[in-house]
């Protein structure tokens, strides 16, 4: 059987390759703040969350009898209590990037969630 030529629609491959940056990396994200931008574009930052690192910890360390040399003195941090901890309050969001997306990208991104995000 002979092909129409009005109804033949010829196809040509494209290949997309997706290659990673010398500075690529995953991250965790937990969250997004966003807003729109004086110019029309979506702002949006992604972040991660934890508990802050102190930024001091102190302990009253037992110093055995008859050291006389402060900096041979060891001790077990298991068996301590901090006497005093000096550190922000609160929780940490880590912001690793932010981008920006006009409302194409933005749709285009929403249906692909849509699409992916199990029911």
């Amino acid at each position: 059987m002979a092909e129409n030529p009005e109804t033949t629609t010829e196809t040509v491959p494209i290949q997309f390759h997706y290659v990673k940056g010398p500075t690529y990396r995953e991250i965790s994200c937990h969250g997004a703040v966003g807003a729109v931008t004086p110019s029309g574009k979506l702002w949006m930052a992604l972040y991660s969350e934890r508990y802050p690192l102190p930024r001091i910890v102190e302990y009253q360390v037992p110093i055995p009898p008859g050291t006389t040399d402060l900096n041979t003195v060891t001790f077990d941090e298991s068996t301590l209590t901090p006497s005093e901890v000096d550190g922000r309050r609160g929780v940490i969001r880590h912001v690793e990037f932010s981008m920006y997306l006009d409302v194409e990208i933005a749709v285009r991104l929403r249906d692909w969630l849509n699409k992916n995000i199990p029911k």
